[in-house]
């Protein structure tokens, strides 16, 4: 339904990233053994990192660093401290912006990567 009607493509993936979330983080909770949780959730990350093209699919990472904590501590840290991803957000953030030059100076950098 989404390649023939217009602007729906976003929706449609933000549902479609739900539903593998909602299942991931399911199939973790009804399993009772911690190394097949911690297994499927490296396999989850590595797999994202390596082969997702879209950014949307990081959120799959965070819900599982946030339903986890406890069990993986630190499991979801490089979503907040990879520069590459902190840069990338800016720069998509500052594309999308009117106000360019605010972001740059904000944050101080002379040039996004692109």
């Amino acid at each position: 339904m989404a390649d023939i009607m217009e602007h729906n493509l976003p929706v449609v993936l933000t549902d479609i990233v739900f539903v593998i979330k909602k299942t991931v983080i399911n199939t973790m909770r009804n399993s009772f053994d911690g190394a097949y949780i911690k297994g499927l959730a490296e396999y989850v990350k590595k797999t994202i990192y390596e082969k997702a093209n879209n950014v949307l699919l990081l959120s799959i990472i965070e819900a599982i660093g946030m339903n986890y904590q406890k069990e993986m501590p630190g499991y979801a840290i490089e979503l907040a401290s990879s520069m590459e991803l902190i840069y990338y957000d800016i720069h998509r953030y500052s594309v999308q912006s009117k106000t360019n030059g605010y972001c740059i100076v904000l944050y101080g950098m002379d040039e996004f990567p692109t």
